[in-house]
Formats: structure tokens, sequence, C-alpha cells
């Protein structure tokens, strides 16, 4: 659905989620294999991220924060990954709303502090760096330039010293 360029795509996604989780809870054991993973919600949320919709950030993130929530309630292959983050923070920099920048900024530093605590799922790559900085391009905010460049520094610190991710 992400790279169908359909309208409603990503809505159209979400639905078949929501349908997926509902008919697993109504029989999960004849239903098992419904049971969504890190990869179907990756799946959809790279659609929320691709779409045009005007609310499409905000859904992304909604569904990174449920999935955190979900992992944390014991379902451990809900788990969000350095994917999921990254498409979430794409799908900020493409939004256009005031404020976007810094939310991907916001979601860079969380995902750098948590990889940073062991968290080897998140470790930030040249795409999530790339992503922020596209983000704060697009911005026109006061100081984006030196943010942006403060993000590439900082990935190129990180790259250089292993504590940032390649591909």
């Amino acid at each position: 659905w992400a790279k169908s360029g359909e309208a409603k795509a990503a809505a159209r996604a979400d639905t078949i989620l929501a349908n997926m989780i509902k008919l697993h809870q109504t029989d999960p054991v004849r239903n098992s294999d419904l049971m969504p993973n890190t990869y179907v919600f990756n799946t959809v949320i790279n659609c929320w991220a691709k779409s045009k919709d005007h609310d499409a950030a905000s859904k992304a993130e909604e569904m990174l924060v449920a999935m955190g929530r979900l992992h944390a309630c014991g379902i451990p292959n809900l788990k969000p990954d350095a994917f999921t983050y990254t498409a979430v923070i794409d799908a900020w920099a493409k939004s256009g709303y005031k404020g976007a920048a810094t939310r991907a900024d916001a979601l860079l530093s969380k995902m750098e502090a948590q990889y940073l605590q062991g968290d080897r799922d998140l470790r930030p790559n040249t795409f999530t760096y790339n992503a922020v900085i596209n983000a704060l391009a697009k911005s026109g905010e006061p100081g984006a330039a030196a943010r942006a460049e403060r993000v590439l520094q900082n990935m190129v610190s990180r790259l250089n010293t292993g504590v940032g991710g390649r591909n």
C-alpha cells in the first residue's frame, strides 16, 4: 500500500491492521497467524509516512506509541525498532507542520538515548539522521540550519566511534 500512490491507501492499510487485531482477539488459537508483529506495524507506519494525508505524521506516531505500550504489556513481537522510528521521523519531515522538525529531532534524541541504554534495536542509521536533517531543512524554523549541522556532526561522531549506525 505504501507504494501504491492511491488516495487513502494508508487508511486502508490501517483498517486491515485493525481487522487483523480484532480477528486475532476473537479467537487467538484459530487466528494465531493474524497476530500483528513489528513488521506489520512498520508496514502500516510506512504507509502513513508515504501518504499525503493531513494527519499522517500524528497517525504514524500514534502507532509507534501503541507499539511501545503493547510491547511493555508483554507482547514481544511488537517492539519498535530503528525502522519504526525512522518512518515516523520521515512522516514528520514530510508533514509540513509547524514544529515537525522539533518533533523529528526529539524522536531521534529518544531513540539515541534508548540505544545508549542498551536497546540495540534502536541504533540510529544514516536514514534516520537524514530524515531529521530533511525535517530541519524543510522547516524554515530559526536556527534550523545550525540544528541540522549539529545532527550531521552527531551522526559523523557516532559513526566514527561505533556508537551510531550504518544502514
